[in-house]
């Protein structure tokens, strides 16, 4: 899929809520998932999506340790993050406030 034009982004391993695990489960989670991934497509992985997005299922800790695993952007259901930036976009109702 990734050569095909695809983008592929990481989830987890196990879809677990990394606002309810410990930082050192989230970890992992973030980290083997991105491994995963490389192996299966053969080319980096720097978009991550959170499997549960409201805010909170998402604390500062966990995406620390997402950008320090390497990827750049961060999606959930309710924002966009851009570890690069550092910018936070808003989305409601399907649109970006």
């Amino acid at each position: 899929m990734g050569g095909a034009g695809f983008d592929v982004g990481a989830h987890t391993v196990d879809h677990v809520d990394l606002g309810r695990c410990t930082v050192e489960a989230a970890e992992s989670e973030v980290v083997e998932c991105g491994r995963a991934l490389v192996r299966i497509i053969g080319k980096p992985i720097d978009l991550f999506s959170f499997p549960f997005g409201r805010v909170d299922n998402i604390r500062n800790e966990t995406r620390q340790a997402i950008s320090a695993a390497g990827y750049v952007a961060l999606f959930s259901s309710q924002a966009v993050w851009s570890a690069l930036a550092q910018i936070r976009m808003i989305f409601k109702d399907g649109k970006l406030l």
